[in-house]
Formats: C-alpha cells, sequence, structure tokens
C-alpha cells in the first residue's frame, strides 16, 4: 500500500481556515470514486489511497475507528453522474441530512464531482452549508459557510470538468483521433487475426529505416488462417450461418491460444469470445461480426469513415469477403439499407404476454428465462436458454407459463393466509417509501438549480450580440442544451417514481390478506403482477432433465425464506433427435432389451424411442420380455434424478414445497 504523506495537523490549519475546528466526537465520511470498474481492478493503488490511506489520515486528525465510516459504492462509476445516479453519494448526503456526518473527507474534489453544469456540486454545497459539514481534503479543509471556501470549492470542480473535457476528451482523444486517423492503431479493438506491429524502425541493408506497419495491423497468422476457413467456409455451404454455427459447436475451441511470447491481453479482441481450455471460441454475434469486418480486406475506418482501402494487409480476398459481407451485414459499406441480407419476417405483438412472474423470474444456472408463446397456438411458454450453447441458439426446456404461475400464485396465497403478523411488512415498505422519496427529493434539488441556471444563462444570451464574445455565447449555448436536457432526464425519472403503485399500494394488498382465498381468481391480473412483484425477490426455473424442472422461489419475507419444489413435465421435453441417436435405434430395436436400449440413451423415455422408431420404420420382435421395471413415460436420467431427491416411480405430481436454509445477502 502506499504510504500517504499527510500534513501536519497543525500546518493543515494553519491559512485563512486557522479557526476551524474539527467535529472528532461526530462522524466522518470518506468518499472514494473511480470512473470504471476496469480503473478499480487495474489501479488498486489509487482505491487504497482514496480508502486506507485516508482511515489514516482520519485517525491522525483524531477520529477513532468507531466514527469513520467509507462509502465505496461508487468505486466504478463516474464523476459525471448525478447525485441521484450514485448510490454511494447519495447515501453520505442521506447520512448528512440526518446528523449522522460532521466531517467528509475525500482525496480529491474531481472524486466527488466532474459535473459540467455546476448543479451537483451546488446542491452538494447547500446541504454541507445548512448541516454544518466540514470537507477535507489533503491540501484544503473547507468550511461552506466562508464564501471564500464556496468560490475555492466551486473552482476546483470546475478545473476538474474543464480538465476532463478540455485535456482528456479535446487533447488525448483528439491526438489519438488524429494517430488513427493516418491509419494507425491508437488504442480501440483489435479484431481476431491481427496483431499490432510495434516495432518503430527496420534494419534494411545494415541501416535503420522507419517501418511502414508502424503501430498498424499485421496478420497473426495462427488466428488469421481460422479467419481465413472461416470465410471459406461460409462460401462453401451457400451463405448459410446456421449450418456453420451447428459446425463450430462441435469444436473444442475455434482460436487456439496464443503463442507465449504474445502479450494477449493487448491483442485480442475479447467482444464475443470466450476463452475455454486450449483456445478461444467465438459466439454467433462475434462470428457475424468477423464475417463483416472490413478490416480483414485491408480497410481503415475512422469515425465511421472509410480513410483507407489499402492501410494493413488484407487476410481474405475480396470476393470471398463481399459474398459474407452481403448476405450478414444489415447495411452497405456506404451505409444504406442492404436489400440483399439474408433474413426473416418478424411479427410484432401488440399486446403482452400474460405472464405473472415474467419480472422476476430468472435461473440458477446461469442461462435466461424469458415468455414467448408456442406454435400456431400462441400459448403462453417461460423458455430457459441454453447457457452453453454461444453459437447455435437453442434452449432447454419450455414449459407453459399457467402452471408454474398457478404454482407459485396457490403457494404465494397459502404463504399469506398463514402469516397474521405485518408489521415487519410496514416497516419494509416505508423504507423502500423513503429510499423513493430521497431520490425525488434529490431529483427536486437539481430540477431547481438547472432553473436558476437556465434563467441566468437566457439573461445573458438576450444580449445584444455585440456584448458577447462570439466563443462565450456557444459556450453558453452549449451549457444551456447540456441543462435542458439533464432537466427532461430529470423529469422522465421523477414520473417513473411517481407512477410507481406498487410501493403506494403495498399495504392495501396486506390489509386484503383475509379475503384473497377464494377471490384469488378475480383479482384483476395486473394487480396479482403487482402483487407477485413485491412480495417475491426471484423465482428461479431451471431444467434437471427431459421431464424434470426445479422451481424455486425466494420471498422478500424473510420469514418466508427460499422454496423448492420439482415439477414434472409430460410434455415440450422433446429434443431434436441426432443421427447417433437415430442410428442407435435402428441398430438395436429389433432385438435389444428394453432395459440396454434406455441406457445407450439416457435423456429418452420408452414412449418417444416407440414414437422415433415409428418414424424411421424399425420394427421390434414381438413377445419380447422385458424385466425393466421403468415407467414408459420415464428417462434413465428422470429415474436416477427421482432417487436422488427422493420422489417415488409412481408420482410424477410432485408439489411438495420444501425450505431452503440459504444465507440472504445484506441489504
Amino acid at each position: 500500500m502506499r504510504n500517504f504523506q499527510p500534513k501536519n495537523h497543525r500546518d493543515h490549519q494553519s491559512t485563512s481556515w486557522t479557526h476551524i475546528e474539527y467535529h472528532t466526537d461526530a462522524g466522518l465520511g470518506i468518499y472514494a470514486r473511480q470512473s470504471t470498474l476496469a480503473q478499480v481492478k487495474n489501479y488498486r493503488q489509487s482505491t487504497e489511497m482514496q480508502t486506507d490511506d485516508l482511515v489514516d489520515l482520519a485517525k491522525h486528525f483524531g477520529w477513532n475507528e468507531d466514527h469513520i465510516i467509507l462509502f465505496t459504492q461508487d468505486l466504478a462509476k463516474s464523476g459525471k453522474l448525478r447525485i441521484d445516479q450514485r448510490s454511494g453519494l447519495r447515501s453520505l448526503i442521506e447520512r448528512i441530512e440526518q446528523g449522522e456526518i460532521k466531517t467528509v473527507l475525500v482525496f480529491l474534489e474531481d472524486r466527488l464531482f466532474r459535473d459540467e453544469t455546476g448543479i451537483q456540486y451546488n446542491i452538494f454545497i447547500d446541504v454541507c452549508k445548512r448541516h454544518g459539514v466540514l470537507v477535507i481534503t489533503p491540501h484544503m479543509t473547507y468550511d461552506f459557510t466562508n464564501p471564500f471556501h464556496v468560490k475555492q470549492f466551486r473552482w476546483r470542480c470546475e478545473e476538474a470538468a474543464d480538465y476532463l473535457r478540455d485535456y482528456v476528451i479535446n487533447r488525448l482523444h483528439g491526438a489519438k483521433n488524429r494517430v488513427s486517423e493516418s491509419g494507425k492503431f491508437a488504442g480501440r479493438s483489435i479484431p481476431v487475426g491481427f496483431i499490432v506491429d510495434n516495432e518503430p524502425s527496420l534494419i534494411v541493408d545494415g541501416k535503420v529505416a522507419p517501418n511502414p506497419t508502424y503501430r498498424k495491423f499485421i496478420p497473426y497468422e495462427p488466428h488469421a488462417k481460422i479467419v481465413r476457413w472461416l470465410f471459406k467456409r461460409y462460401w462453401e455451404i451457400g451463405g448459410k450461418i446456421r449450418p456453420l454455427c451447428r459446425e463450430l459447436q462441435q469444436l473444442p475451441f475455434v482460436f487456439p491460444d496464443f503463442e507465449p511470447d504474445v502479450d494477449m491481453s493487448k491483442y485480442i479482441a475479447l467482444y464475443h469470445l470466450k476463452q475455454v481450455p486450449g483456445g478461444y471460441h467465438v459466439s454467433r454475434p462475434g462470428l457475424m461480426g468477423i464475417l463483416t469486418n472490413v478490416a480483414y480486406i485491408g480497410y481503415w475506418i475512422h469515425l465511421g469513415a472509410i480513410v483507407s482501402k489499402n492501410n494493413h494487409q488484407a487476410l481474405v480476398e475480396e470476393d470471398v469477403f463481399w459474398y459474407a459481407f452481403k448476405h450478414l451485414s444489415p447495411y452497405t459499406i456506404t451505409g444504406e439499407r442492404n436489400d440483399k441480407k439474408n433474413g426473416s419476417i418478424r411479427y410484432s405483438r401488440k399486446d403482452p404476454i400474460p405472464a405473472l412472474l415474467k419480472n422476476v423470474i430468472g435461473s440458477r444456472e446461469g442461462g435466461r428465462v424469458y415468455v414467448s408463446t408456442s406454435g400456431l397456438t400462441h400459448k403462453p411458454i417461460y423458455i430457459i436458454e441454453e447457457r452453453e450453447q454461444r453459437l447455435v441458439l437453442k434452449y432447454h426446456a419450455a414449459t407453459p407459463c399457467g402452471e408454474i404461475d398457478d404454482l407459485v400464485s396457490t403457494r404465494l396465497v397459502e404463504r399469506m393466509k398463514q402469516t397474521r403478523q405485518f408489521e415487519h411488512y410496514q416497516d419494509y415498505a416505508l423504507e423502500l417509501q423513503k429510499e423513493r422519496d430521497l431520490v425525488g427529493e434529490t431529483i427536486k434539488k437539481q430540477v431547481v438549480e438547472i432553473d436558476k441556471q437556465m434563467d441566468g444563462l437566457l439573461a445573458t444570451l438576450s444580449l445584444p450580440n455585440n456584448a458577447l464574445p462570439m466563443k462565450l455565447r456557444e459556450k453558453l449555448v452549449t451549457k444551456y442544451a447540456l441543462l435542458e436536457k439533464q432537466k427532461e432526464e430529470l423529469e422522465v425519472k421523477q414520473t417513473t417514481i411517481q407512477t410507481d403503485q406498487n410501493l403506494l399500494t403495498l399495504m392495501e394488498y396486506y390489509s386484503l390478506v383475509d379475503r384473497i382465498g377464494q377471490q384469488w381468481e378475480h383479482i384483476p391480473f395486473t394487480d396479482k403482477q403487482a402483487l407477485a412483484d413485491a412480495l417475491i425477490k426471484g423465482v428461479y426455473l431451471d431444467e434437471m432433465t427431459a421431464h424434470w424442472l426445479r422451481l424455486e422461489v425466494e420471498w422478500m419475507d424473510p420469514q418466508w425464506q427460499t422454496e423448492r419444489v420439482y415439477v414434472f413435465r409430460s410434455g415440450g421435453a422433446h429434443k431434436t433427435w441426432t443421427d447417433e441417436e437415430n442410428a442407435i435405434i435402428t441398430d438395436l430395436f429389433l432385438t435389444t432389451p428394453r432395459e440396454d436400449i434406455l441406457a445407450k440413451l439416457p435423456r429418452r423415455s420408452w414412449a418417444a424411442i416407440l414414437v422415433q422408431a415409428r418414424k424411421l420404420q424399425a420394427h421390434r420382435k414381438r413377445n419380447l420380455i422385458s424385466l425393466c421395471d421403468i415407467p414408459e413415460t420415464l428417462s434413465m436420467d428422470d429415474v436416477a434424478f427421482m432417487k436422488g431427491v427422493d420422489i417415488p416411480l409412481g408420482e410424477t405430481s410432485c408439489h411438495k414445497w420444501e425450505t431452503l436454509h440459504l444465507p440472504r445477502p445484506l441489504v
């Protein structure tokens, strides 16, 4: 950890703020922020300087550890975000308004704000001033009852915003743009198959000469040959992406690991690539991105425009590339609609699908659960998406929404009937309401401050043209537009908060508990859904076998805990039969004992095998004696699973809920 060198306590107060007294017997809040998660991971020293070192500094100034509160929720958030968009800063201000914190310690003013409009830091100044809160940085202590300190703090915050705009965005990004515009690499994603040539010079005829490919893409042959093969294979199969995806899905990896002397962190385009043993696999969007990337024919694009058509060595031939591009890209190279692109008609649905749990349902196994409709019947179904498939978009299982919704809603009503004490619900509802009110108040303050600044800007802009320099007028117009946009965003958020009825009606639902019983079916669907959203933290649906699903409900009420039930589905368990499975039926169906065929096809039930055998016109010898006691509707996988969770073989309507004693995360 870097040793932070604080000034002597006496030296720290030896200027115009000599008479400031620290409230060491009251709470001190340490606020830390870094702009991105990458910075938090890669620049650990900065995090330590803003947390551990400042804790040491606070102790040096006289605070004991019990009075020091760290606010680190914003360690991956931009300083340009508003107060209501930063939970750490919002929590700090809430503690100030509650009187818990009398001093704020921060490494630099720009950790608090990089606000171009001035709205956010003016609100912060006002809160601190009203509650007598000091703000300490290593170079100054601010007491906002002192106008000079207010002016200094504002100047520092303006300087932080100007630095971000003028130096980082304009100068650094401008320099990067100039490098990129010349066709050289300036720090963006590198298409797989290329690396960057970082050698500025070459030895030619014994003399040092400039390297013509310096900071340009050059082929990385172990990956470049795979890229060429992808284009060629796409051509060979007639421009069909699905067969290529299925082919790639069977491979352990698409691109091999980098050679030991290559720093892969600098060269690989990680987007849509997944590291697996031996190399990298590509997702379907990643594959389509490769097959439509003009960098592979030597083009260089800067800010959406082609600046060179012969910038670096091409990896694929142009006719092969344009064949793939025209089949897959929704736009032409000039930005117009590509009418030749392969595609299918998509139909939009006017009415939302009636699925009670669609806002809270998910998967424990890392997949995605979403709502759709089945075939021509348009019956609502929950689909559990294949979690491991990256190229071939398939799903594990589909089950009617009605069955799952009925199970959970029935259990919800049972739970509500069993519960007679609702005091903790009242506390919970009030806590959520309090949080919402705090955000609303913060937004109101920001809107008031914006209105004041907009009025001032309008008054200035209404002066005659010759009264203001052109550059200043342009700057003021830009700031006014920024304020206008920010106000619009705040008003939208305020409207969202005001129209969120779940919390407002929460206690009304509780008052109806004793009357819900037989009246559940008569409650409007939207009210049922609002009730489910309010009382359920999460519903998790996962496929255990071809016929068994696991359903878990994590209730919002900690006393209800998390409950689990297993659901048998007789229909919808069929998967596409593979060539290998069909070959097993063709070879074994005539005389092989039933239990042996089931062992070869562990995911298939005997009933499903009989249906598939008829389709394949496979015949079975009559009067074969079978000693198999597995029901025809179950597979070997089903039986193994049922034994593992103590479900009798004859029971396929097992709706017995069991409580899981899972540790609940701290709120």
